[in-house]
């Protein structure tokens, strides 16, 4: 389970246990030595929020059909449970939000939705952490479940173009590195804004720099760059949509990193282009080697790169959208820019913001 959603649990587990006082072990009926869960004990009607927790296979038929129930979100652990069909006995339910582990097989997702009913004012379905194969819930059983008022939220890399009933489908992004490289399998739209992080592609070599510009939409098939902006782990969904991307479609023409949705080996040079690979915050050549799915590596025209050169990364004036990859930082650590992406000769005495080796920097 993946660390977010383990900050989820734990904060639905201390709000069961602030207001009611028991914790959410004691919250379910069991049989089977604990493995299937039967039912709710009275803290379990009273509950909120409850987990089922990861020892538990399968849970009943009418286990929380009890009209006290006021139940609002529902989390899976790292188990993967079967659930039996009318699991609310035909009540209205009253679930807003499931939260499931990354331990469920797709059948299982699939029959706990099921197992809804179509009465309730389900709004949220998160798959945390899932690296499986697609996962297709287009039938006519789900379409009255998943309505166009509910939003299915899966990690990025695994959305596919398959629908989930009438469901509106979004792609989460986690970075905890300052940079990461993404490519995926649809086009998102970047509504956060740069609340959380910024997506980027390269988009031309000039005067021996690489330069950044960003995008609204992180297109199907493309490699793109995404920058923390965030303080901490940077975190946000984003809409699918139809794959096309708008203003940003000139971009994508000129974009030279290359998106890979499979895992696919690459050599150190492909025709008259040199390979690099993103490696702790800067491209540098590669010998050779595969590059996972889901990631992007940079082509450079092998006679403008510099021999031995890296590219250090550096996002100046990113509120504009600009940026610029810079190439030999000096090892004497002088190697300064302004906010135009000049070259400078050496450290600046002028008040301003500047560049050194892909850090920012204030002169006062």
């Amino acid at each position: 389970m993946t660390l977010m959603a383990r900050a989820f649990g734990i904060m639905l587990m201390l709000m069961a246990e602030t207001m009611t006082g028991y914790a959410q072990s004691d919250c379910f009926t069991y049989a089977d030595n604990g493995n299937t869960i039967t039912g709710l004990t009275d803290k379990g009607k009273a509950a909120k929020g409850l987990i089922i927790p990861s020892t538990v296979t399968s849970v009943n038929s009418r286990a929380f059909q009890d009209a006290n129930s006021n139940l609002k979100n529902l989390i899976i652990d790292d188990g993967n449970p079967t659930f039996q069909s009318n699991l609310f006995g035909g009540r209205t339910n009253t679930l807003t939000k499931i939260n499931m582990g990354s331990g469920m097989s797709v059948d299982n997702m699939h029959s706990l939705l099921l197992s809804l009913g179509s009465r309730g004012n389900l709004v949220t379905v998160e798959i945390e952490g899932y690296s499986g194969g697609n996962i297709s819930w287009n039938d006519n059983s789900i379409n009255n479940i998943l309505t166009s008022n509910v939003n299915v939220v899966l990690p990025a890399a695994q959305v596919a173009s398959q629908t989930f009933g009438n469901a509106k489908v979004y792609g989460h992004f986690t970075i905890e590195k300052e940079i990461i490289s993404f490519c995926g399998n649809v086009t998102f739209q970047d509504v956060d804004n740069g609340s959380n992080m910024l997506f980027y592609v390269v988009d031309k070599l000039e005067d021996q720099r690489i330069h950044i510009q960003r995008v609204q939409y992180i297109a199907a098939g493309k490699g793109v760059l995404i920058h923390k902006t965030a303080s901490t782990t940077g975190s946000v969904s984003l809409p699918r949509i139809n794959n096309t991307y708008g203003t940003d479609a000139s971009l994508y023409s000129s974009n030279m990193l290359v998106g890979v949705t499979a895992d696919t080996p690459i050599e150190a040079v492909d025709g008259d282009k040199t390979n690099l690979v993103l490696k702790d915050g800067a491209f540098h050549p590669t010998s050779g080697g595969t590059i996972k799915a889901n990631k992007a590596y940079l082509q450079i025209p092998t006679t403008q790169l510099p021999a031995g050169a890296r590219l250090e990364i550096s996002f100046p004036g990113e509120e504009m959208g600009l940026g610029s990859l810079t190439t030999n930082p000096s090892p004497n650590g002088e190697d300064w820019y302004d906010l135009s992406g000049r070259h400078l000769s050496g450290k600046p005495s002028a008040k301003g913001i500047y560049m050194n080796n892909g850090k920012k920097y204030v002169i006062k």
